[in-house]
């Protein structure tokens, strides 16, 4: 289904651009798209059910990551200075969020989901 779009992103990345053509942005932001919704993985199971890493959507992040500017983002009281949004959430997701926690855009969250800024903090310091 994303094999057109997989050559693409090989392309965009090789050729390693700082602007993209309309036609390399509109396939990268239907492959951001996608991976914000879950449709496709960094990281998924193959058919023997072992994990298998899709690089070219790796590098699909990477070019996003070059590619967007700089600029104030706001989420409700939160300001941020950054190339990538944060996802607005409506309640109907499924998920909580405990502020201020937050969960930057291209980022597949799935239902049940608790998103926990003090927990995250206190796992890192365990390990």
């Amino acid at each position: 289904m994303f094999s057109d779009h997989k050559a693409q992103i090989e392309k965009i990345f090789s050729e390693s651009q700082a602007v993209l053509s309309k036609d390399d942005s509109d396939c990268l932001s239907q492959v951001m798209t996608a991976l914000d919704q879950g449709k496709l993985s960094v990281v998924a199971r193959n058919s023997e059910a072992k994990l298998t890493h899709n690089e070219w959507l790796k590098k699909a992040i990477l070019i996003y990551f070059k590619t967007q500017k700089l600029g104030p983002l706001q989420a409700g009281d939160f300001n941020f200075y950054d190339k990538v949004p944060v996802k607005k959430w409506t309640g109907s997701e499924g998920v909580r969020v405990v502020p201020p926690a937050f969960v930057r855009f291209g980022s597949f969250v799935a239902r049940g989901a608790i998103f926990n800024a003090k927990l995250c903090e206190h796992w890192s310091l365990r390990r």
